[in-house]
C-alpha cells in the first residue's frame, strides 16, 4: 500500500506493529512539496525564488490567455500530454480514457487551467482536486512550445489563486523526485513550496516466498521502464 498521509512516527509504530514493513522496493520517493495556496498574493511572490518570479514575470510578455478550463474534453486534454511526452521521450502517462474519468468522476471537485499561446492554441494546463481546505495536484502538462513562453508558470500561478479564492490553505504538490525528474522538482521548489514526507509505501504478505516473488516482479518491471 502508499499511504499518502503525512509521515510521523507514531503512525509507522502501528503499522509495524500490525506486521507491516516499509516496502523492499518503493516504486515512489514518498516524498512532496506543500504548497501555502491560503496566503496572499504578495506573500507567496516573496516565498518564491529569485528565478521563478523573473519566469512568471516574463510570461506576460507573450500575449498568452489564461482561463479555467471547465468544458474540457480527454482529446483536448490528453493532446497536450501527448506533445508533452512525445518532445521529453517519456512514457504516456494518463490514457484518454483516464483522463475522461477523472474529469467525470472529480467534476464537482476539479479546478482546471489551461493556456493558450497567442494564436489560441493550447500549450499548458494544469488542475488539482480540492477537498474542503486541501488540494492535491492531479494534471500537469506543458507542450514543447511552452517552454520558450514560461507558460507553466503563469498556469500555476492562475491555478494557486483560484484555490485561494475557494479557501485553500494547502497545495499538495503531487510527489517529487529530486534525482529522476530534477526539472520539475526545481520548478515545484522554486514556487516556495517546502518539504513534505508521507507515510508513504509499505508491505506486508502471509508467506515470506510469495512477497520475494512479488518483489522480484515489481523490480523486474520497474527496471525496464
Amino acid at each position: 500500500m502508499n499511504s499518502l498521509y503525512e509521515y510521523s512516527e507514531a503512525s509507522a509504530e502501528r503499522l509495524r506493529a500490525g506486521g507491516w514493513e516499509p516496502a523492499r522496493v518503493p516504486l515512489e520517493t514518498g516524498r512532496s512539496l506543500s504548497y501555502p495556496a491560503g496566503l496572499s498574493e504578495d506573500e507567496r511572490l516573496a516565498l518564491a525564488s529569485a528565478n521563478w518570479r523573473h519566469n512568471l514575470r516574463r510570461s506576460g510578455r507573450h500575449g498568452l490567455v489564461i482561463r479555467r478550463w471547465k468544458d474540457a474534453t480527454p482529446e483536448e486534454v490528453g493532446s497536450v500530454y501527448r506533445q508533452m511526452e512525445a518532445y521529453k521521450g517519456i512514457e504516456r502517462g494518463f490514457s484518454d480514457d483516464e483522463i475522461g474519468a477523472l474529469l467525470q468522476e472529480l467534476r464537482e471537485h476539479l479546478v482546471l487551467y489551461r493556456c493558450d499561446d497567442a494564436g489560441g492554441e493550447p500549450i499548458a494546463l494544469r488542475g488539482c482536486a480540492v477537498l474542503g481546505r486541501r488540494a492535491w495536484d492531479l494534471f500537469a502538462a506543458a507542450a514543447p512550445a511552452a517552454r520558450k513562453v514560461y507558460a507553466s508558470h503563469a498556469v500555476f500561478w492562475a491555478l494557486a489563486a483560484q484555490c485561494a479564492r475557494q479557501g485553500v490553505i494547502e497545495y499538495d504538490m503531487g510527489g517529487v523526485d529530486e534525482t529522476r525528474n530534477k526539472g520539475v522538482f526545481d520548478f515545484k521548489r522554486g514556487t516556495g513550496a517546502t518539504p513534505l514526507r508521507y507515510l508513504g509505501e509499505w508491505e506486508w504478505a502471509s508467506n515470506r516466498w510469495v512477497q520475494r516473488l512479488a518483489n522480484a516482479g515489481i523490480r523486474y518491471r520497474f527496471r525496464r521502464r
